[in-house]
């Protein structure tokens, strides 16, 4: 019986719910993570491929979804060279995506620098953590209108 025979929807006849939380946990069970770097850096360690052929998978089996990924770096050096770094960093990434057959008009890229770190704080382990591209889901149902018509795609980006 259709639960919400007014809209359209696959699960019981209503929308499947989503969330950015629950987005990132189907990224997880995936096996898609946060692909890191050493240090200032860009080149991408193998022992990453694998997740980042889950990338490939998941966009092939979701053709309607698209995929935000997004470089960070930690807080150490200026502004300019961090944004420089995440743009080196997310490049890569989707250099060896759409060389495995991902659509590049499917991914929204965003450069952080070191403005969103994951993590407070310098030591070691810490900016190990925060030199990173990471993955999420875009929902369109995230974009808003402003004054004037225009319309501003609103991400949430989080684990």
């Amino acid at each position: 019986k259709d639960e919400c025979p007014t809209v359209k929807g696959n699960v019981k006849g209503c929308p499947e719910e989503h969330s950015p939380e629950k987005d990132a946990k189907t990224l997880i069970e995936y096996g898609i993570y946060d692909i890191m770097f050493v240090k200032g850096s860009y080149y991408i360690n193998p022992t990453y491929l694998p997740i980042l052929d889950k990338v490939v998978s998941y966009m092939a089996a979701n053709p309607n979804q698209k995929m935000a990924v997004s470089g960070h770096a930690d807080i150490d050096g200026g502004d300019e060279v961090n944004i420089k770094l995440s743009e080196a960093r997310v490049n890569a990434v989707v250099d060896y995506l759409t060389k495995k057959g991902a659509d590049k008009s499917r991914l929204v890229i965003t450069y952080k620098g070191k403005k969103e770190t994951k993590y407070a704080g310098n030591t070691l382990e810490i900016d190990a953590a925060n030199r990173r591209v990471q993955f999420a889901v875009v929902r369109w149902s995230n974009i808003i209108k402003v004054k004037g018509g225009q319309l501003i795609a609103f991400f949430i980006i989080k684990k």
